[in-house]
């Protein structure tokens, strides 16, 4: 062999050594082939992979770790390149060593020399088996979705981050008529008028700059011209720096629910009205039978107060027993009638807020006393024993006097008209108190016909009695414990009771008073 071939044949070989040593430096798989395509060269990734050796894989042998349906497709190409002097490229399965296929892209190219003659064929193999594995996954999963977002019955949408749509489901097409060329990127906004538009547009606007969700109300048309009632909501997708990268939302028909909404609201709207007509006219009949019973009350007790008094000087002159019965008698119905009276008054100046309470001193231990003296007599005649406990806290006091004592007696003459051949006690006790105010309860009870709790529901409301057979055997117009109530509530108290039909009843009220001094000083 002469020096200067010796020396090409060195070059060359140098070269070849160079070479194979950066292709084992290759993470893909790798070969080189001689010019008929016979494979004379793996890299280490190859064996690595295919977990075979060079004797397996020598000329024609990486037949093996093909796909047996696809191998004369790839030998197909393969000739087709060498014949060509063409590169190739394809996408196939090879098989591991444990004998799963995975797919590589493999490219095969022609090594030219200075003068672009072919030397050498080389193939590098890329595993793309992940890649085809993500795209299949984020393909079922957008076909999944889409499959998902046809069967709701709203609008299911989405856009990139400047609203440019990027997918509708079904029912946007079904209701609009739009095709999805008409539609994706900015072709939705046919669908709303000029005014929705820039209406949509602040409100977009806005949620885009705060990174917020959107909520709005829209009319909608449909594909025969129709607008509809839909809202919207939209809420953005965002990347690790917070910056909105996409937008997903629902749009959902409302228009029913909205035009019965509307329909609610002027139904209430008139009702309203009515109502305020039928409580003005209310009032004014009030007003009307207020003025009434005042009127009749002041025509009938000027006449009835003289009556009384000539019948006062009558018991005073009569000497015939029989005389003086009579006199007495009606004496008493004369101010058993001034009474009703006066609780029609009452309780019409107390439904048309007409009573103004009256807060000066006055003595409670007082009150009691001087209720116990009124109403003596007609406990003495129904044999009752008439008692008093009061707590000796229980002194003078700010507060109207004379309704204070309207209460009382009518509460003790209630007890007293229901009991017979019994008791009835007047308790006053100190519910709490500090320097400025006194809270005290008060209990009137009494060994009575009681009541029965099934029938006293609307004990306090103005004329009712439990029944009428009370009305007859006691008398009343069912006016006082209303009296009671109304004017307890009207001083910022409570009023009730407790009883047991034949045992007794305990008809009880508190009240807060303010001392006229200090407490203690």
């Amino acid at each position: 062999m002469s020096p200067s071939f010796r020396n090409v044949y060195d070059d060359i070989a140098k070269d070849v050594v160079v070479f194979r040593e950066l292709f084992d430096a290759l993470p893909q798989p790798c070969w080189s082939a001689r010019l008929d395509g016979h494979v004379d060269f793996y890299n280490s990734s190859w064996y690595q992979y295919t977990g075979t050796t060079f004797d397996q894989m020598k000329g024609w042998g990486w037949e093996i770790v093909h796909d047996p349906q696809l191998l004369p497709l790839i030998k197909q190409k393969l000739n087709h390149a060498i014949k060509s002097e063409e590169p190739f490229e394809m996408e196939f399965p090879l098989k591991r060593f444990d004998g799963v296929y995975e797919t590589f892209v493999t490219q095969v190219k022609p090594l030219r020399n200075a003068e672009g003659e072919i030397v050498r064929w080389v193939g590098i193999a890329n595993n793309v088996q992940d890649i085809r594995q993500t795209r299949f996954d984020l393909s079922h999963q957008e076909r999944k979705f889409a499959t998902m977002a046809n069967a709701l019955p709203n609008i299911v949408w989405s856009t990139d981050a400047n609203l440019n749509a990027d997918f509708f489901n079904d029912r946007w097409y079904q209701y609009t008529g739009l095709t999805e060329a008409e539609s994706l990127g900015q072709g939705w906004r046919q669908s709303f008028s000029a005014e929705m538009l820039k209406k949509m547009d602040e409100d977009w606007g806005k949620a885009i700059a705060e990174g917020s969700s959107y909520e709005a109300e829209q009319l909608v048309r449909s594909a025969d011209g129709e607008y509809r009632w839909f809202l919207t909501r939209g809420y953005p997708f965002k990347d690790k720096d917070g910056r909105i990268i996409s937008w997903f939302g629902t749009t959902t028909d409302i228009h029913e629910q909205k035009r019965a909404a509307e329909l609610l609201e002027k139904q209430v709207a008139e009702r309203t009205a009515q109502l305020v007509k039928e409580k003005d006219n209310a009032v004014a009949a009030s007003m009307s039978k207020s003025a009434f019973i005042a009127t009749v009350s002041h025509e009938i007790r000027s006449p009835l107060a003289g009556i009384i008094g000539l019948l006062q000087c009558l018991t005073d002159i009569a000497q015939d027993p029989e005389e003086l019965e009579l006199a007495t008698d009606s004496l008493g119905a004369a101010n058993g009638l001034l009474a009703i009276l006066n609780n029609l008054l009452d309780e019409s100046k107390l439904e048309a807020g007409k009573i103004k309470l009256e807060d000066r001193p006055f003595n409670l231990a007082q009150v009691v006393h001087d209720t116990v003296v009124l109403t003596r007599p007609l406990a003495e005649a129904n044999k009752i024993d008439l008692t008093t406990n009061i707590d000796s806290d229980l002194q003078t006091v700010i507060g109207d006097e004379l309704r204070v004592r309207q209460i009382f007696i009518n509460l003790v003459s209630n007890a007293i008209k229901f009991t017979k051949d019994g008791a009835v006690e007047i308790v006053g006790m100190v519910v709490s108190k500090d320097d400025q105010q006194i809270n005290a309860r008060f209990e009137i009870r009494d060994t009575g016909i009681g009541i029965d709790n099934l029938k006293a529901k609307t004990l306090f409301e103005p004329y009712h009695q439990i029944d009428q057979s009370i009305s007859r055997q006691y008398g009343g117009t069912g006016l006082g414990l209303s009296i009671c109530k109304s004017l307890v509530t009207l001083m910022g108290g409570q009023i009730g009771f407790t009883s047991q039909l034949g045992t007794g009843s305990v008809f009880w009220f508190e009240l807060p008073f303010n001392f006229p001094f200090t407490w203690g000083s």
